[in-house]
């Protein structure tokens, strides 16, 4: 297959994907969690979803279908497919104004970009950006106010938005707490409506929360944040070096409402994570779940995959990064193949120079096509460039190559030529982005 390739210099083969046996009970691999009453749900990279925990109004069996986005409710749970248009399965399917048939799983029709799923309502962001909410009106948490949003959030009884402007807006149930109008001034790019507390994520990283702060859900800790979810009577919080903390109700785990440890995050770095009412879910960056805190009915016990149980179990392996290195000519390129499977990697490539005679000049292609991809002369000019320097991968030298980019599976070759006309040995690297994040 890559006989043509013999004329360069070195040729390496790189699999960037999962390899190994897996013959004991493996933890599903998601790409979303979502907790709020005594069910769980998770987002599989398939795009198949899965729930557990309650099931007492269907709210935890998941329809056909794949799904690009799921949210979970008290006792309903709301998935969007990947046509634009939204399902919501469990309580609710019929509208009789009686808890918990408020007809909050009757979907409106249209297409949607985002769902949010509350105690006994749901939110549904539309293509055009504006909002629309169905189910418990009762405090006017479905009566969405005027203007364009890029984020929604249903709450216990309220509803919060995100606008175009960055700036957010509550409506609905404002009780006591001031969880619908007590809103801090500034710019945000997340928010989240907790039961009777609602919490927003700033540009620069900082986090505040208002309204309801009987068991300190609102005191947030010093740190910088990525995501924020609030819960029930708790918040938690994604740090900047990818570890979870949480505060409010369940800093201890005695068992009993609210303290059933909710806010006793485990260690370990994840990607996202969820706040239900008494209990949390996380994502790990293997792509694993954990879900701590109370499991009466289930909802913190994450599902295996006991479907293959036979065999001989082995150690799941990947392959985190490789290089390979050269003597360039004029003439003469460099060039490693790779191999792209399991779906779509997220790749760092740099070429650099060994001894700092060769100016090197990177091209990623297809292969046998050759259909270009990308390139680059100076990694500063890539536009991960801050990322790079951020996470410490940038080369040495201003003059070597580095980029970050998607492929899809498929043959793939990295190039480098003397761009100085200089000989000299020069080095590829491929690294999996996974392991830094």
């Amino acid at each position: 297959m890559f006989r043509k390739m013999q004329f360069y210099q070195r040729m390496l083969l790189i699999v960037v994907a999962w390899s190994g046996l897996i013959a004991a009970p493996q933890a599903f691999a998601y790409k979303q969690i979502t907790a709020v009453g005594q069910h769980t749900c998770g987002l599989k990279n398939d795009g198949s979803a899965t729930c557990w925990g309650s099931n007492s109004y269907g709210e935890s069996t998941v329809p056909s279908g794949t799904f690009t986005q799921i949210s979970a409710g008290e006792n309903h749970t709301c998935g969007l497919k990947s046509d634009g248009s939204a399902i919501c399965w469990g309580a609710g399917k019929t509208n009789t104004r009686n808890s918990p048939e408020y007809g909050q799983s009757i979907v409106p029709s249209g297409t949607f970009t985002q769902l949010s799923a509350g105690y006994d309502h749901s939110c549904g962001l539309k293509s055009d950006g504006s909002a629309t909410c169905w189910g418990n009106n009762s405090w006017g948490q479905t009566t969405v106010p005027s203007g364009t949003f890029t984020q929604l959030s249903a709450g216990g009884y309220h509803t919060c938005g995100l606008k175009s402007d960055g700036s957010a807006i509550c409506w609905g149930n404002n009780g006591t707490s001031g969880q619908s109008t007590v809103l801090p001034s500034g710019t945000f790019t997340q928010l989240s409506a907790g039961y009777l507390h609602s919490c927003g994520l700033k540009s620069d990283g900082s986090v505040t929360c208002w309204g309801a702060n009987d068991y300190g859900q609102s005191i947030v800790p010093s740190g910088m944040f990525t995501q924020l979810r609030a819960g029930g009577h708790h918040t938690c919080g994604l740090k900047s070096d990818h570890t979870v903390t949480c505060w409010g109700a369940g800093k201890t785990n005695t068992g009993n409402y609210p303290e059933s440890g909710q806010s006793i995050a485990p260690s370990g770095t994840f990607t996202q994570l969820s706040a239900g009412e008494y209990h949390t879910c996380g994502l790990k960056s293997d792509s694993s779940a954990i879900c701590w805190g109370n499991n009466f009915i289930g909802q913190s016990t994450v599902p295996v995959d006991s479907g293959v149980t036979t065999g001989t179990p082995t150690v799941t392996t990947k392959l985190d990064g490789i290089s390979t290195n050269a003597f360039i000519t004029p003439a003469n390129k460099m060039i490693a193949g790779v191999l792209v499977s399991g779906g779509t990697k997220r790749l760092m490539v740099r070429a650099s120079s060994v001894d700092g005679a060769v100016d090197p000049q990177l091209e990623i292609v297809t292969y046998p096509d050759r259909k270009p991809l990308g390139s680059n002369d100076s990694w500063a000019t890539d536009p991960a460039a801050a990322e790079l320097s951020q996470k410490k991968l940038a080369p040495a030298r201003a003059t070597d190559a580095a980029v970050i980019i998607n492929l899809p599976p498929g043959l793939f070759t990295m190039e480098i030529t003397s761009k100085n006309g200089a000989s000299g040995a020069g080095i590829i690297e491929v690294y999996d982005m996974a392991v830094f994040p």
